[in-house]
């Protein structure tokens, strides 16, 4: 009784208090399901595929025996003969209801389980078809190789309706120079499909026919096999023959060959579309990618934007001390008005402009005949300089000069990246061509400072320095003036680079700049790819966005280098560099611009006094910035060392070493960063080198004092080393961005590639058919062919995981060889913390030389560059090698194929150093 009555409770409880889940779920699994097997064993019944007194059958049995079991049971009384076609259509009809159903539930169960924000297809067209076929890059190849009219319908196929356009949205036109189709898009050049496509088409044609032939033969032999197979084994077509499939193998494969339309069989047709379908699949798939990731897609952007260090810029200032001391030395003693102006050819009109001062803030003055920055661009007419001179403008006294304007006190050239007006140019670069005109005025008007400082009596140096030389005219007492301090000198280098960095990253800036380079630069619809590649361009476009990394890397870090530079000093230290190489020619390179001679006696001038004066004070302002080296680099003074210091007077210490300084950016953004600054300060340095004769930038910024015959033969050797950096440079700014873009483009290819593989090989697949053992329809024979026709379709999103895969994998290494390279640099080099923090002599300062920075900065380039490589590798090794977890390994051509990217590289490497080579050995031949 207590049994019973702690039972009733439990029942009880269990009805009041739970739902009962368990006991429903087993009463509908487990006993409503037991009746599905039953009916399906009735219906087996009535064909006759189970007998009559079978146990299935029996209403007591049910709950026993599952649906396998009575389809196994139906399936082991059931034979292939045409005379129970009946209970044949009826057993496959129930498996066939039977998958179905399960297809049902599975979808049910994605629908529960997937998240409503993922806008999946939701029919047949929204999976496999292209929407915008006509710009498809995969089907302008396709039509372009095998022209089949109304196929892939994309701009070549004029039942396309369009011109083919650009990666800009541009339209592709036949030249104006072309006598009868100038400017029409250029698929009206000829018929389509191209004759080539024409014969091409026939050449399938015949031989289709040609296999046709073959076939009737082997079908003739096939059927006197069967003939003397029964007659020998006395069963009716013999023991080997396959009364079901052989007969519908034969027909198979005389569809497959017939030629329809074009000359096409049916079987290259089913290649076709399954190129056609496979190529909407992978378009569709990138598509929703790129939907996906487009919402954040502008807040990552800066990853893929590299800082680059700001150049030199001392060397500016020292050149607008001098000249406005020039100026102010020609006021005093000539009474000559000096002034800036941007001059081109005189047969250009207007052929000047007068550079006026800066007027409320930093803003442009309303002074007459002045010019803003895009008015300036403007009337340059997309020059790619522009010449700043600093001088005496008149036209009958200088009629043969730029503009009419004599360059007394020096000329600036500024070295434009994108010439074109504003609204046109790039945002980004625009930003930094406005602020490189702002230094320009700031340094001109200001004298050389880019913050005014405190003088005696309000006046500038260049005004003082004036003043104490020109006193000198008339024989009174020399004027003293207490130069600007080094601090003052070092503030204005700090401030210079301040301001470029508010420029290149925001948070101020001066007006009427204020910008930020690197955001203009994301934000540019030259970057925006949505319209023009994601969607249009389709999936075999994808590699364009990633190798516009490199393009905007590139825009931005030649933008930075273009920094204005002096290419003519005042003409009276011009003079003065001249008339001293020939009292003597060991000049020393820092004394090129000393009037006096080391003996005590003076240059000659034309007039003695006056010209004396104006050279001494310009030498003077020159002089100042030479102090210390701060006419050289911004970054670094001279150590003693010839090799560190050419090192660091080539590459930069900043911008080459602090590479990995920017660790929030994507790898390929620092590589291409530090390979263009690598090419333009090799560029610009080999450019010093042959103008110079003697390498006098570089020289100076070593901080040697030697004669010239020692330039000679240091010349030759800084020549080398820019070599290397040059060469380093090309690799990492030329060939490293183009990585994932050559492998992405091999790969669509090797794609392409494949197909015309297929439809040639189709007609022998269809003799594959031809078989009379076996069992299904392809038998042994031919079913490696329909996974190449499988493989041809799936192919496309293969590789777009392929390349998401390399993309990925690319960036997780380096970043985590970034955080990790300090620890292994310092491993391998000797260097410990914990026993530096216990040594009594420290010898942290030796831990980062200025070798060790340079090798192991040059390490991280060639350890990411191969990382780069192996990753970029899988565009490939995906595709290649994934049917293999179908149990299959065909193959194509493009799974035998080099690879192209190995070799470019090991080329282009090949042909930089001979070419680069062959460059140094003219500039040491010109140096000597």
């Amino acid at each position: 009784m207590d049994n019973v009555a702690t039972m009733s409770k439990r029942k009880m409880l269990g009805i009041v208090l739970l739902p009962g889940f368990i006991p429903r779920f087993r009463v509908l699994f487990g006993q409503g399901f037991a009746y599905i097997p039953f009916f399906i064993a009735l219906v087996y019944r009535c064909v006759r595929l189970l007998p009559a007194n079978h146990p299935y059958l029996n209403p007591a049995n049910m709950g026993r025996f599952g649906i396998r079991n009575v389809i196994g049971e139906a399936a082991n009384h059931l034979v292939l003969s045409r005379k129970n076609i009946d209970q044949i259509l009826l057993f496959l009809l129930i498996i066939v209801g039977m998958i179905i159903i399960a297809l049902q539930f599975l979808l049910v169960g994605l629908g529960l389980f997937i998240q409503s924000g993922y806008a999946f297809p939701q029919n047949f067209n929204e999976f496999f078809v292209t929407e915008q076929p006509a710009q498809d890059i995969a089907f302008i190849l396709l039509d372009m190789v095998f022209g089949v009219p109304e196929m892939f319908l994309s701009c070549v196929d004029p039942a396309g309706g369009a011109v083919c356009q650009n990666s800009f949205g541009q339209d592709i036109l036949i030249s104006a120079d072309h006598p009868t189709l100038g400017g029409q898009p250029y698929t009206q050049f000829a018929t389509w499909p191209w004759p080539i496509h024409q014969g091409l088409h026939q050449l399938f044609a015949l031989f289709s026919y040609g296999m046709m032939v073959v076939a009737v033969i082997i079908t003739v032999y096939f059927m006197i096999t069967v003939i003397a197979e029964s007659a020998q084994s006395g069963t009716a077509f013999g023991r080997r023959f396959n009364k079901v499939w052989a007969p519908i193998r034969i027909v198979v494969a005389f569809g497959l060959l017939i030629p329809l339309v074009y000359g096409l069989n049916s079987g290259q047709y089913i290649v076709l579309y399954a190129a056609k379908y496979g190529s909407g699949f992978a378009t569709n798939g990138w598509i929703y990618f790129n939907t996906m990731i487009n919402e954040h897609y502008h807040e990552d952007m800066h990853e893929l934007v590299a800082k680059p260090e700001f150049p030199e810029s001392a060397t500016l200032m020292q050149f607008f001390y001098s000249a406005a001391t020039c100026a102010s030395m020609y006021s005093m003693i000539d009474n000559l008005d000096i002034r800036m102006y941007a001059v081109r050819d005189t047969l250009q009109a207007p052929s000047h402009f007068e550079i006026g001062p800066l007027g409320n803030g930093m803003a442009d003055g309303g002074v007459t005949g002045t010019v803003d920055y895009n008015a300036l661009m403007g009337w340059n007419g997309q020059s790619k300089q522009i010449y700043f001179r600093i001088g005496h403008r008149s036209q009958n006294d200088y009629p043969s000069e730029k503009g009419h304007v004599k360059p007394l006190c020096g000329e600036v050239t500024m070295t434009l990246s994108d010439p074109r007006e504003p609204g046109e140019s790039e945002p980004g670069t625009e930003t930094l061509q406005r602020f490189y005109y702002w230094v320009i005025k700031k340094l001109w008007f200001n004298a050389g400072h880019m913050q005014a400082g405190a003088v005696p009596n309000n006046q500038r140096y260049d005004q003082l320095l004036a003043d104490k030389h020109s006193s000198e005219l008339d024989d009174s007492l020399l004027q003293t003036i207490d130069e600007p301090s080094d601090e003052w000198r070092t503030d204005n280098i700090e401030r210079m680079t301040e301001l470029f960095s508010e420029v290149l990253t925001g948070g101020g800036g001066p007006d009427p700049v204020n910008g930020n380079a690197i955001d203009a630069m994301m934000n540019s619809d030259t970057w925006d790819l949505e319209a023009d590649l994601i969607a249009s361009k389709g999936w075999a476009g994808a590699a364009i966005w990633y190798n516009r990394i490199a393009d905007m890397n590139g825009a931005l870090t030649s933008a930075v280098f273009n920094i204005p530079m002096p290419t003519k000093y005042p003409s009276m230290m011009e003079y003065v560099a001249a008339k001293k190489k020939q009292y003597d020619q060991e000049v020393k390179v820092e004394e090129r611009f000393n009037p006096n001679l080391p003996n005590g006696d003076v240059i000659t001038f034309p007039d003695p006094q006056r010209d004396y004066a104006k050279a001494n004070a310009m030498w003077d302002a020159f002089s100042f910035w030479n102090k210390g080296a701060n006419a050289t680099s911004v970054y670094t003074t001279p150590s003693g060392n010839i090799f560190n210091d050419a090192v660091m007077a080539i590459f930069g210490t900043e911008g080459l070493y602090d590479m990995r300084n920017n660790e929030d950016v994507h790898p390929l953004a620092q590589l291409t960063a530090i390979g263009r600054a690598l090419v333009e300060s090799a560029v610009r340095n080999m450019g010093y080198i042959a103008v110079g004769g003697s390498a006098g930038f570089l020289l100076n910024s070593l901080g040697l004092t030697g004669a010239g015959g020692t330039a000679k033969v240091i010349s030759s050797f800084l020549v080398s080393i820019t070599m290397v950096g040059l060469t380093i440079g090309f690799v990492l700014f030329y060939v490293v961005p183009f990585l994932p873009f050559i492998y992405f483009f091999f790969a669509v290819g090797g794609w392409i590639k494949g197909i015309f593989e297929a439809m040639v090989g189709i007609p022998l697949w269809a003799l594959a058919h031809i078989r009379i053992d076996g069992e299904g329809l392809p038998g042994n024979a031919a079913v490696n062919g329909y996974f190449l026709i499988f493989e041809i379709f799936v192919r496309p999103i293969l590789i777009i995981f392929g390349f998401l895969a390399s993309i990925l994998i690319f960036s997780a290494m380096v970043e985590t060889l970034n955080s990790i390279f300090d620890l292994v640099s310092a491993n391998v080099g000797g260097f410990s913390m914990t026993t530096e923090k216990a040594a009594t002599i420290k010898q942290i300062e030796f831990y980062r030389s200025a070798i060790d920075q340079f090798m192991f900065t040059v390490m991280y380039a060639i350890i990411v560059y191969l990382l780069g490589q192996s990753s970029f590798k899988l565009i490939d090794l995906i595709p290649n090698n994934i049917l293999r977890w179908m149990g299959q390994s065909v193959t194509t051509f493009n799974d035998e194929r080099a690879d192209p990217a190995e070799n470019l590289v090991g080329r282009a490497k090949m042909g930089a150093q001979q070419a680069i080579g062959s460059i140094g050995g003219g500039v040491k031949s010109m140096v000597s």
